[in-house]
């Protein structure tokens, strides 16, 4: 859609139907984030193994059934709490071996 405003050129963005391209390049450049956010959420994407710790005994040995987020440190139950992301912070979590 083009500006109905004679002396204007502008076409209306139909994302934000804002009149400046400038602006609008501006909120679509902003609502991806900086390089940083980017950096940080492709670093979440790759799977790292989560912590183990135990926090009792059974049979007198150590009985591990707790996993802690490797990125955040966030603690949950072994058999309760099965995510393939960490609920608190979004790191893809590696279960394999």
């Amino acid at each position: 859609m083009i500006c109905n405003i004679k002396s204007c050129s502008y076409s209306i963005c139909g994302i934000c139907n804002n009149m400046n391209d400038f602006d609008c390049e501006y909120k679509n450049y902003r609502a991806i984030g900086t390089v940083e956010e980017c950096r940080a959420a492709v670093e979440k994407q790759m799977p790292k193994k989560p912590d183990y710790e135990g926090d009792g005994y059974a049979d007198g040995e150590l009985v591990y059934d707790t996993w802690i987020c490797h990125c955040c440190g966030k603690h949950y139950e072994i058999d309760y709490d099965d995510y393939d992301y960490c609920p608190n912070c979004g790191q893809k979590l590696d279960w394999g071996d």
